[in-house]
């Protein structure tokens, strides 16, 4: 029988995301790099292994989905001062030249 996911089951995953990976990435738009590098760039299915191993596929997709959302529009309503001043850090924090 196919388990079923609940909504806490997928709260409990969005949580575990939230407070064990992204608090530890510095900044909105590094976050959102992050969360859009979690999905296959072909199918645009998520990974991600650590949720992976702790929850089902299915309440770690929802849980990657969910997160990837809330941090696109938290962008998109920044003023634009922030958001640049976002993508400048991130820049700053790949280590590469911002020319390139």
């Amino acid at each position: 029988m196919r388990n079923r996911e609940t909504r806490t089951d997928i709260e409990a995953a969005i949580d575990d995301l939230k407070h064990r990976t992204l608090a530890s990435i510095p900044g909105e738009f590094a976050r959102l790099v992050y969360l859009a590098s979690t999905r296959d760039y072909n199918t645009g299915r998520y990974c991600h292994e650590g949720l992976f191993s702790q929850f089902t596929p299915e309440v770690s997709v929802c849980a990657l989905e969910v997160c990837h959302e809330e941090t696109f529009k938290r962008l998109v309503y920044r003023p634009l001062s922030e958001f640049v001043k976002d993508v400048k850090n991130y820049i700053a924090s790949t280590r590469e030249a911002p020319s390139d």
